[in-house]
């Protein structure tokens, strides 16, 4: 074990473990951070069951259209609405939106940095059941769950 280690003084170990623990953080706590309390994030094979099962939800996938299509492709009747038009949409279709308030909405993104945001604005205009779908398209598709695409 100490071969691996040889080399390797104190300063860059230390520099090392940060880096690691850094990337962990942004991994696993910060976006649950950004999407702030109350929103859960769920497995995608749950969110897969609920779909099975004929639950009334919406999947919100706020990926670019081109991702959308992509080579990922994106959950069956998922709703695209990209990350930076998500406010707008919520404002400008403000009564449309009231209908849909208190609906399952599942969030998701190709892993997980932008569907904390857009949960939290969800959350900030009054959807009571927000959910992120841990891992995004990324994890939907390692799972071999349906997918859709542009072919």
């Amino acid at each position: 074990m100490e071969d691996v280690f040889k080399g390797f003084d104190e300063q860059t170990m230390m520099i090392t473990v940060l880096l690691i623990g850094a990337y962990m953080f942004s991994k696993m706590v910060l976006p649950r951070l950004i999407a702030g309390t109350g929103v859960p994030f769920v497995d995608c094979a749950q969110v897969q069951q609920s779909i099975a099962n004929g639950e009334e939800l919406i999947v919100l996938d706020v990926r670019s259209p081109g991702e959308f299509v992509g080579r990922l492709g994106h959950v069956p009747g998922a709703v695209n609405v990209p990350l930076a038009e998500l406010n707008g949409k919520l404002v400008a279709n403000a009564e449309e939106m009231d209908s849909l308030r208190d609906s399952p909405v599942y969030v998701m993104c190709r892993t997980n940095n932008r569907s904390p945001n857009a949960a939290r604005a969800l959350k900030k205009k009054g959807f009571t059941k927000v959910a992120v779908i841990k891992g995004g398209m990324n994890a939907w598709k390692r799972a071999r769950l349906p997918i859709e695409d542009s072919a």
